[in-house]
């Protein structure tokens, strides 16, 4: 398909070389990742974007990012929304009628 329009994304130039670097892995220029993502809103006829990263990159946050972050997890922990691996592996087992030492 011939590409007949321009479009001029600004963004700061350390986002840029980042994302440029992860498209790459996959074979993609800026160009193809631009394309791809509006073929499939047209496809869909929606912005489907994941509700929670299934990993975080703190190199592609800001200091007040990654401190938001870090204070929502610290309010979700105290109010036992997620808790550590080993205490819900404990409690798990217990609601279970396991004995855990």
């Amino acid at each position: 398909m011939e590409k007949t329009t321009t479009l001029t994304v600004q963004m700061d130039p350390v986002t840029e070389k980042k994302l440029e670097n992860i498209f790459s892995r996959f074979g993609l220029s800026m160009s193809d990742a631009v394309d791809l993502f509006f073929h499939q809103v047209l496809l869909t006829e929606r912005v489907s974007l994941p509700e929670v990263p299934l990993s975080v990159n703190a190199d592609l946050m800001t200091k007040e990012q990654f401190l938001t972050e870090i204070r929502e997890g610290l309010e979700d922990a105290r109010a036992k929304r997620y808790q550590d691996v080993s205490e819900f592996q404990k409690e798990f087992l217990e609601s279970r009628g396991y004995d855990v030492l």
